[in-house]
């Protein structure tokens, strides 16, 4: 995530990324069908409880600081990275019913 932490509140801060993919689609449909496509996202959001140390006037090397404090913290992460295609057929063509020919002889002969 190369973005950086956005501070919201005094209490609050939030890291956004984003990456767009393209859904893969049939390339041909069957004539006298209905197709249906259907982009189900997924969310997963995860909180993990966390420890942070904040320092103040600290080198590069992160060793030395003037002032030094920790504070709780929860992450809340959510995922929805998560994409199924479904893709559904219907055929719209009925099925033809056939009547059996009447004739005015319906016994064969040989």
């Amino acid at each position: 995530m190369e973005s950086q932490f956005v501070l919201a509140t005094e209490t609050e801060a939030s890291k956004f990324s984003e990456i767009r993919t393209t859904a893969i689609l049939p390339k041909f449909i069957q004539g006298n069908h209905k197709t249906q496509a259907i982009v189900n996202i997924y969310k997963c959001t995860a909180k993990v409880p966390c420890k942070v140390i904040f320092k103040l006037g600290f080198l590069p090397n992160f060793d030395t600081g003037s002032e030094a404090w920790t504070d709780q913290a929860v992450l809340t992460s959510i995922d929805r990275s998560n994409v199924k295609v479904e893709i559904s057929h219907q055929n719209l063509n009925k099925e033809r019913k056939f009547s059996q020919l009447i004739t005015n002889n319906s016994s064969k002969s040989l």
